[in-house]
């Protein structure tokens, strides 16, 4: 077969030739009969195959002009079926599929894309209409179904490689999303077929790992490109969780590395429910999804990594349905000042008489947007009017993401306290929606703590100097009979600061932050508002993915400045832990690369290539698991270590501060003391002095 294939592709050009030769007279000048046309198209497609079944082949042969357009006509055959099935249809469309995906990976080389489009008239719209006609009378025929679905979905994944292109664009036109999701929910009913033993042992393994196919192919959709809350609603509409629930009882039967594509997408989702639509649509989707099962009960059987992943996705979803109903139990919706952009409920701004869609705080905004902002000229514009309405839906989307993460933060309110407690004025809490879970850490002003530290020094000094000022040994331990017996006060030192490196403690200023207000009236009530009076806002910074149109492998941040952010409830649903199921179902993830390649693939027989490539890729996914696991104790290091640090620099100051009230009530007895004693003396003086005078007056 190598030889085969080097002599064709020496001799393509020459090939090349007699193919067009054969397609133009069998299929543009109808020559032939329809059994003749099936057959020549049966043979074309071969001709194809067995030149790409090695890669650098198919390398060599793609840039060849005519070999591309070709391979897109011979795909394109029959589109009303007249004389070819859905067999033969499926082998065409892989014709080109394989040799696009081979000659240039994700994302495809936009010359190509040219090149099928020009084949096709530039008329992009047969294409995927036509692509997507042939996968749904595929579903039809259970038989040809894995086959059909995976050559369709890679070309579903080709055509959509470059966002601007007409094939893209006419693909994103028929909202592949829903198309998917409606063929990953008609697979799961085929699987339920194939369980009753209708087909052979190895289908429903390649079915399996089919229906993963289409999840990672919908992850890709979903992490990168515009639109993408429309694209997640699309799924969550079509019935995307429905799928994801019904196959967590049964992950344990997907391959290890399938099952990766359900935690994967369900990741994906967890991360989106920051915004507004998605979290309405995924509790919605989860309230009708209660009404038919026991969604706890079918995760809670899955593998422990689908387990998790769920769990998160679920106490998500949990969370963001509270807030919705606190934002929804309002009296005014949520906006922000038009001038100054502080947010506040909408009964508490003042509308502009003139044109009634601008808001303001108070008078004084007002005024400086009327002559600052050019308001005046604005006041009547309607183009204005649809800017700031557009605005307002954008600050809106901004109150929730910041009331979300507040929430999701709750955990850190503790060790917030303990920094307020002792005084520090810049509380910072981050949380990083880029980690799953999500992380929260919380960090203080280095200046600012090392302020309070030399500080608690420094009242340990003054109190010995006043305890020692004028006092002998002697009564100073009269004195200090059932007291502290000790004044000198062990402040920790800067060196245990440095330590902590950048992530325990930040530098305050930066970014501009936008102060907000999350109090809903009598919804909430302060926590022991005697032990911690005055607590400072907490500045909190949210770590989101990249925007729509941007790389997904950025980051970008949301800044906040939170009045009361120790006032917002916290209402979550508790983990109650893994389910008491056969501890077989969770042998995976205690096993090492050659373990986990035995208990999966043991039972099978492989080329060493197959081999050698899964145990690479479990391999690479330990050490990624590795490295995340170590990042991660590494910022928890961190954090345990400024809240030692905090613990101790709060005992050590209410010590000093509480020696230092010892040791005023202390001066005070010493004073109250001299003072007696210099009256005592005082009354003798004046008693000898009457007790002369009266001596004097005897002797007289």
């Amino acid at each position: 077969m190598p030889e085969i294939c080097e002599f064709l592709v020496a001799r393509w050009p020459d090939v090349l030739d007699w193919l067009w030769y054969f397609y133009i007279a069998c299929f543009e000048k109808n020559l032939v009969n329809k059994e003749f046309k099936k057959d020549m198209q049966w043979h074309l497609c071969m001709v194809y195959v067995v030149v790409c079944t090695r890669d650098k082949c198919t390398l060599a042969i793609a840039n060849i002009p005519g070999t591309i357009r070709l391979a897109t006509l011979i795909c394109m055959l029959d589109t009303e079926c007249t004389f070819l099935d859905i067999k033969d249809t499926i082998r065409g469309s892989f014709t080109l599929t394989y040799i696009l995906q081979i000659s240039h990976p994700l994302p495809v080389d936009i010359f190509l894309l040219d090149e099928v489009l020009e084949a096709m008239g530039g008329n992009a719209e047969l294409l995927v209409d036509t692509t997507i006609a042939r996968l749904v009378d595929a579903l039809d025929k259970p038989e040809l179904v894995v086959k059909a679905v995976g050559t369709y979905v890679a070309l579903f994944s080709v055509l959509g490689g470059c966002p601007d292109h007409p094939l893209s664009v006419a693909l994103d036109a028929r909202n592949p999303v829903v198309i998917l999701t409606k063929v990953l929910l008609r697979l799961l009913d085929i699987l339920s077929e194939a369980s009753s033993g209708r087909f052979s042992p190895e289908y429903a393994p390649r079915l399996r790992h089919t229906m993963i196919v289409i999840l990672m192919h919908l992850f890709t959709i979903l992490a990168k490109g515009p639109g993408l809350v429309k694209k997640a609603l699309q799924a969550l509409q079509s019935g995307i969780m429905t799928f994801l629930i019904e196959c967590a009882p049964v992950a344990f039967a997907f391959d290890p590395l399938d099952r990766d594509g359900m935690v994967d997408l369900l990741k994906k989702l967890t991360c989106l429910t920051t915004r507004i639509p998605i979290a309405r649509q995924a509790s919605a989707e989860l309230e009708r999804l209660e009404r038919k099962c026991s969604v706890q009960a079918r995760f809670n059987a899955s593998t422990l990594n689908v387990r998790n992943a769920w769990v998160t996705f679920y106490d998500a979803i949990l969370a963001r349905r509270t807030i919705l109903a606190q934002i929804q139990a309002l009296d005014s919706t949520p906006m922000a000042c038009d001038n100054c952009f502080k947010f506040d409920e909408r009964a508490n701004f003042k509308k502009c008489a003139g044109c009634g869609k601008a808001h303001y705080c108070s008078r004084e905004c007002q005024s400086r947007a009327w002559k600052e902002k050019s308001h005046r000229a604005e006041c009547n514009s309607s183009k204005t009017n649809s800017a700031k309405s557009r605005r307002r839906a954008a600050t809106q989307e901004k109150y929730f993401l910041a009331r979300v993460a507040v929430n999701d933060a709750q955990h850190q309110k503790e060790h917030l306290k303990q920094m307020a407690c002792i005084g520090l004025n810049y509380l910072k809490v981050t949380v990083d929606y880029t980690e799953f879970p999500p992380r929260c850490t919380v960090a203080c002003d280095k200046k600012e703590l090392s302020a309070h530290m030399d500080k608690t020094t420094e009242i340990s000094d003054v109190t010995s100097r006043i305890l020692d000022y004028g006092v002998g040994e002697s009564r100073l331990s009269e004195l200090f009979q059932g007291t502290s017996s000790s004044l000198n006060i062990e402040a920790p030192t800067s060196s245990v600061l440095k330590s902590l490196g950048e992530v325990g403690v930040t530098e305050s200023g930066g970014s501009e932050m936008c102060r907000i207000q999350l109090v809903d009236g009598d919804l909430h009530v302060r926590e022991n508002p005697d032990s911690c009076p005055n607590v400072p806002p907490v500045h909190l910074i949210v770590i989101l993915p990249g925007d729509d149109d941007d790389d997904t492998s950025l980051r970008r941040e949301e800044r906040f400045v939170i009045d009361d952010y120790w006032e917002f409830v916290h209402i979550k649903f508790e983990d109650t832990g893994r389910a008491d199921l056969p501890s077989e179902l969770f042998e995976f993830e205690e096993k090492d690369e050659k373990e986990k390649y035995d208990f999966v693939y043991g039972k099978r027989k492989h080329s060493p290539d197959f081999e050698r490539l899964v145990k690479l890729s479990l391999l690479g996914q330990s050490m990624r698991a590795a490295k995340a696991k170590e990042e991660a104790e590494g910022v928890g290091q961190r954090q345990d270590e400024l809240m030692k640090l905090i613990k101790t620099l709060g005992s050590s100051r209410a010590k000093a501060v509480d020696d230092m009230l010892q040791a005023a009530k202390i001066v005070s007895a010493l004073k109250r003391a001299e003072e007696e004693e210099d009256a005592k003396r005082k009354l003798i003086l004046h008693l000898e002095g009457e007790l002369c005078r009266t001596q004097a007056q005897i002797d007289v």
